[in-house]
């Protein structure tokens, strides 16, 4: 018998085609959900057993609370920052418990905050005595959170820590190192990084031990690679010049100001007042470190130049100041951005009295050292217009620059080796006038202080000086 017609399978009906894509999705999903949870998992698995093996090292600021509720500075904590061998260290400090009614002022900054080459006589060691003196019911604790060689990289990750530890406010001075210090185009301690983004990434990929197990193994088969062995100081950077035009500096400026608008945002969050200052440098008494001449510079050009600046040099030499300008100036013409010939200029128009055109190339000359281990005009302007965006929610503005500079009648608004050791850091003198031009600025912010009363009286320089007890043998030793 032959087989009958077969019937033909029916149609799958919409019940059946939605079941099947159903399927199909919550498959797909199940796929993605396991090659997200499967990794994250894992690196969760190795990161707590690196931290139960003891591998790696805390990449905080602080160390502690211990049972006593007491905190230390971590030693490691540049270990992020800097290669082991160039590892620089915190001031240390010793945090207890936060007595009721007393005050924590935490100051951030690089090598001039923390008041290099010795921080007892930092202007926060003299702001401290400052108000205790104004306020002698009042308990201050003013805690130096600066660093040698950081920048607002490693000042935002300092404010964070800083932040958890009862902050009433925060003091910034910092803006020296942002070309030359981590991440800087200047830099020698690691790759120079345009983004911020990948910067904070790193960051915190180091923050965790599976970071730094990966960091400790591209260390062992890349090796040093041109990294200094040890700490040798601005010589280190002699290599890495950096010029006014270099294109890398409007990503240096950017990332400046984002991170010093982060620190203002961390301490808002944690209730504590800021005090933003300008930074102030040597302009009078410290020469740019080098020069370079523009790149499109013919070889004719350069030798008419070279014949203007020595002719320059041989009136100066002489004393016939204004007319060493002169030919200083025909150089000019040919070559404007070497920064040494604006040095000359500035040094010769204030000893013939023209001190204000003397201060404008002084400050060219700052601007063009393509050794930019001095905050320059641009890095002062950024704080001045943080500080204002920033007025509204409490941030308080105090103009170190400008008061350094008009200290001294004698120096016609021009500051010098009077103040400074060198390029950056501060003499006893130099930090009693930045510590006396934030006191006000620091008072306004604590609006506690206003219940105390009228303050004392700001104690002198040598007030200052005896309370601190510092002697002629310390004058020698920091000369």
């Amino acid at each position: 018998m032959s087989p009958g017609p077969k019937t033909p399978n029916p149609p799958a009906g919409p019940s059946t085609r939605k079941t099947g894509r159903f399927r199909g999705w919550r498959g797909w999903l199940l796929r993605l959900s396991l090659l997200i949870l499967c990794p994250i998992l894992f690196f969760s698995l190795l990161e707590a057993g690196l931290r139960l093996g003891g591998y790696g090292y805390p990449t905080g600021f602080f160390i502690g609370p211990d049972a006593n509720g007491t905190c230390t500075t971590n030693d490691r904590f540049g270990w992020r920052f800097f290669p082991r061998s160039l590892n620089r260290d915190p001031h240390p400090c010793v945090l207890s418990a936060k007595p009721a009614g007393s005050v924590r002022i935490f100051v951030l900054g690089s090598s001039a905050a923390m008041g290099t080459p010795d921080p007892s006589f930092s202007f926060g060691r003299i702001l401290e005595v400052m108000l205790r003196e104004q306020y002698p019911g009042t308990q201050f604790e003013v805690v130096n959170g600066a660093m040698t060689a950081i920048n607002s990289y490693a000042a935002l990750e300092i404010a964070r820590d800083c932040a958890a530890r009862e902050p009433d406010l925060f003091v910034i001075y910092m803006g020296n190192n942002e070309v030359t210090g981590p991440y800087g185009p200047g830099t020698v301690f690691q790759q120079w990084s345009p983004s911020l983004r990948m910067v904070r990434a790193s960051l915190w990929a180091k923050s965790t031990r599976v970071g730094q197990l990966l960091g400790d193994v591209a260390g062992w088969f890349r090796g040093n690679q041109g990294t200094p062995d040890h700490w040798r100081g601005m010589e280190m950077f002699l290599n890495n010049p950096v010029t006014a035009d270099d294109p890398r500096l409007p990503a240096v400026y950017d990332n400046y100001r984002r991170n010093l608008t982060d620190i203002c945002g961390i301490a808002r969050r944690a209730r504590a007042a800021v005090v933003l200052s300008t930074v102030a440098v040597n302009l009078r008494d410290c020469p740019p470190f080098a020069s370079l001449h523009r790149s499109d510079l013919t070889a004719e050009d350069l030798a008419k130049w070279q014949l203007m600046y020595k002719a320059g040099g041989e009136l100066e030499a002489s004393n016939r100041w204004l007319e060493a300008v002169e030919r200083y100036e025909a150089a000019a013409k040919i070559d404007d951005r070497f920064a040494e010939l604006h040095f000359r200029i500035g040094r010769c128009l204030m000893l013939a009295g023209r001190y204000a055109e003397a201060r404008g190339r002084f400050e060219s000359a700052r601007d063009l050292d393509v050794l930019r281990f001095r905050a320059d005009s641009r890095t002062n302007a950024i704080i001045r217009d943080v500080a204002g965006e920033q007025k509204s929610a409490g941030v308080r503005f105090a103009d170190a620059e400008r008061a350094l500079a008009q200290s001294d009648p004698d120096s016609k608004g021009i500051s010098g080796g009077d103040l400074f050791y060198e390029h950056v850091h501060l003499t006893f003198a130099g930090n009693y006038l930045l510590a006396r031009s934030v006191l006000d600025q620091v008072r306004d912010a604590l609006g506690q202080l206003a219940a105390l009363g009228k303050p004392g009286t700001i104690p002198s320089r040598q007030h200052c000086a005896e309370l601190l007890a510092l002697t002629p043998w310390d004058d020698y030793q920091l000369a």
